[in-house]
């Protein structure tokens, strides 16, 4: 579905005033092998995936 020129325009005024968009993410720290959360220091994650030490060989 395409946005409409208002919501568009709504879009650009927004960011130009600093506002935020879309900030309610967070990358989860839940292991995509083993499926074990772990804290933020114990793992790699990017966007796409989480791996924590233990299956990375760490």
């Amino acid at each position: 579905m395409a946005f409409t020129e208002a919501e568009k325009q709504q879009w650009h005024a927004d960011r130009r005033a600093g506002k935020s968009t879309d900030n309610d993410y967070t990358p989860s720290l839940t292991c995509g092998h083993c499926g074990n959360p772990f804290s933020s220091g114990a793992g790699v994650v990017t966007d796409d995936f989480s791996l924590c030490d233990v299956c990375n060989g760490d």
